[in-house]
């Protein structure tokens, strides 16, 4: 498990291997092929239900209607965020940038 820290301050710890997974290699390659709902997928692979749900939970605005809302373009940035924190010019390092 490697910890990251995004610079919203979010942290969470991801499990490398769950990455080298051919199903999760399967899901990334649908994002490659256009699939926008593969990120959703590959978000609970990555960050596990727990994590998840912490990750909408930290990113949740206010709706104007005395609600919660997590917007989807927040979430994809921080998955995002993630990768290149444990990617570097194409390898995996483990390194928190």
């Amino acid at each position: 498990m490697v910890k990251v820290k995004l610079d919203n301050g979010f942290e969470c710890k991801v499990n490398e291997k769950k990455m080298k997974d051919v199903r999760f290699l399967k899901k990334l390659s649908k994002m490659d092929d256009g699939d926008g709902l593969g990120y959703l997928e590959i978000i609970n692979d990555v960050l596990g239900d727990e994590q998840e749900e912490k990750l909408y939970n930290f990113l949740a605005k206010d709706d104007g209607d005395g609600g919660k809302y997590t917007d989807v373009e927040d979430v994809f940035a921080a998955v995002q965020e993630i990768f290149e924190k444990l990617t570097i010019d194409g390898e995996n390092t483990g390194k928190n940038s």
